[in-house]
């Protein structure tokens, strides 16, 4: 019998094989005993015992090493197939992220969600690989403060080629490493209670510009209550996301944002939207402390890790299939980050019903000489059937600046389109005061424009009897007093004519 034990390959032996070989040797020595007494005196059972003498007596070579030493029938994959999926993770990380403009990574079980993970799925499940990644030293900026620490203490060696890749992407990272936040729920919150709002710049879109995404984020529970995206970071973006809350689940009591000039005035002064927003009973608290609206500002964090995945997967190529699908990623980010499930729900229902939900921003205004003046340009009244309408001089209206950017008058109760007049929709006046270069808002400039016409249309007349005097004394040298008597009438209707424009410009004035 010849007894082998890999002592080579591990230096020391186990106490199952140091039992083992012992147990080997006693057998052999007393090969002819009943199983019984081989049993007693090994402290093995019978059916060991019976299968030991059986191998002996086949004089084949014993190995008494543990078949699985070390527990190597765990690993169903092996340490360099590890490290070749965490290669793959950074990769995709890289593809679908813009590292020059960003220090995000996708979190690893987005990763081992997507498409791009299916391969490893079937293999291993995402507690165990995210655990493999840990002993090997390998993690990536959302493993925790104990994922970490394991990483750390590992005493297993990754390859020279996986290091010098970690090395590479994390010092990238490191330069821009924004510090994260562990947020505390406020408990004693209800649903609807506060909503943060803000919007951020982000290099979402490969290839092209950046772009605002709006947030609209409940403390309480940490749902995303709508998301936007815009070109820019402006009043009609914040209007069009927050129809979208109101509309689904009607008005919040208090919104928190930062002190855009859309939000806060000053310390004495509302802005127009804050005053619509208040007629809906909601109140609006302002500040430029990054911690007065941490919920909406984590959530930025988080989205950017999970949305670029979202648009590469969905095909998504440019701003518009962002805004059609913005309800897409409201259900994803709310499907992985929401912490809370109930919550008393205190949203004003009646934000929903009747169009109470549109944010539309209504600035009063004066009409002079039939158009209201509003950011340089002047805007007249339209009814549906584009036939203008004229509002009496100096009456006050509505000027309602709509989300679908677009201008609208309110008055008497009905509502018109605010455009910008032109041609056969021109009047005298204005056309007069276009050409001559003037605004025919100011008032000044309608009672010029009248005066111009009156004076114009007077001397228009006396050129016309002018010539009819000088008809009248070539033809009637002959007839002197029937000449006077003509010229008598002529003069008496341009005296009247004279008078009635005096009077006219009087009135006016």
């Amino acid at each position: 019998m010849k007894i082998t034990h890999n002592l080579f390959k591990y230096k020391n032996l186990t106490k199952f094989e140091i039992k083992k070989q012992q147990s080997l040797k006693l057998i052999a020595e007393n090969i002819e005993k009943s199983l019984s007494y081989l049993s007693l005196i090994t402290n093995l059972s019978l059916s060991t015992v019976k299968r030991y003498k059986k191998v002996i007596k086949s004089k084949k070579e014993i190995v008494v090493s543990h078949k699985n030493k070390y527990h190597q029938r765990n690993y169903k994959i092996t340490d360099a197939e590890i490290e070749l999926v965490f290669k793959n993770y950074l990769e995709t990380c890289q593809f679908i992220l813009n590292r020059d403009l960003t220090n995000n990574q996708l979190s690893i079980k987005t990763y081992f969600n997507s498409e791009y993970g299916s391969f490893i799925r079937e293999k291993i499940s995402y507690k165990t690989l995210v655990k493999r990644f840990n002993q090997l030293g390998l993690f990536n900026i959302h493993t925790t403060k104990r994922g970490r620490r394991v990483a750390r203490l590992s005493k297993k060696k990754t390859s020279e080629d996986i290091t010098l890749i970690l090395k590479n992407y994390y010092q990238q990272i490191k330069q821009n490493e924004k510090q994260r936040q562990v947020l505390n729920l406020k408990k004693n919150l209800k649903f609807g209670e506060i909503v943060e709002i803000d919007a951020q710049l982000e290099p979402y879109l490969k290839n092209d510009k950046p772009l605002y995404l709006y947030h609209a984020i409940d403390v309480a529970t940490g749902t995303l209550l709508a998301a936007w995206f815009e070109e820019q970071e402006t009043t009609l973006g914040y209007q069009r996301l927050l129809e979208i809350v109101f509309k689904k689940y009607g008005f919040p009591k208090k919104i928190y944002t930062d002190k855009r000039r859309s939000f806060w005035g000053s310390e004495n002064t509302q802005t127009v939207f804050e005053k619509v927003l208040n007629k809906k009973g909601i109140e609006v608290l302002s500040s430029s402390n990054p911690k007065h609206k941490p919920h909406v500002e984590r959530s930025f964090r988080t989205s950017l890790d999970q949305y670029p995945l979202l648009i590469h997967e969905n095909g998504y190529k440019n701003i518009d299939d962002l805004k059609k699908n913005n309800e897409v990623f409201q259900n994803y980010y709310n499907i992985r980050n929401k912490k809370i499930i109930s919550k008393q729900n205190v949203f004003q229902k009646e934000g929903k019903k009747n169009g109470n939900w549109a944010v539309d921003l209504e600035i009063n205004r004066k009409v002079l000489n039939g158009v209201v003046r509003y950011q340089g340009k002047n805007y007249a009244a339209f009814d549906m059937y584009n036939k203008r309408i004229i509002f009496p001089y100096n009456s006050d209206v509505l000027l309602v600046h709509s989300s679908d950017d677009n201008l609208y008058f309110k008055y008497n109760d009905k509502k018109y389109f605010a455009k910008e007049p032109n041609g056969k929709y021109l009047s005298l006046t204005e056309m007069w005061a276009l050409e001559k270069g003037l605004d025919y808002s100011i008032p000044a400039v309608g009672k010029l424009a009248f005066i111009h016409n009156k004076t114009n249309s007077f001397f228009k007349t006396l050129e016309l009897y002018i010539s009819k005097f000088n008809s009248i004394s070539v033809n009637a040298q002959d007839s002197n007093l029937e000449a006077n008597k003509i010229m008598s009438e002529y003069l008496s209707i341009l005296r009247a004519l004279h008078r009635s424009i005096n009077d006219d410009i009087r009135i006016d004035a």
